[in-house]
């Protein structure tokens, strides 16, 4: 959990990072699980970056696998 919350800490001081931040973590809340957090993650990601396949891919990929289908 530290981890986490030392990345919440450097996205917030790094603005030019944000990006690359948030895909990683949201790889890692996928990887571990956390779906709804990797879901909010790539949402704030397509937020930054809207034409991007690859972010609503890998967010539809979290809602399938934390089969939740109500969105």
């Amino acid at each position: 959990a530290k981890g986490i919350q030392d990345y919440a800490v450097f996205l917030k001081s790094n603005p030019a990072f944000r990006p690359i931040f948030l895909k990683t973590r949201a790889l890692f809340f996928s990887q571990t699980g956390k779906f709804k957090e990797a879901i909010a993650d790539y949402t704030e990601l397509i937020k930054i970056e809207p034409k991007s396949v690859e972010y609503l891919e890998k967010r539809g990929d979290a809602y399938f696998d934390s089969m939740d289908f109500s969105n």
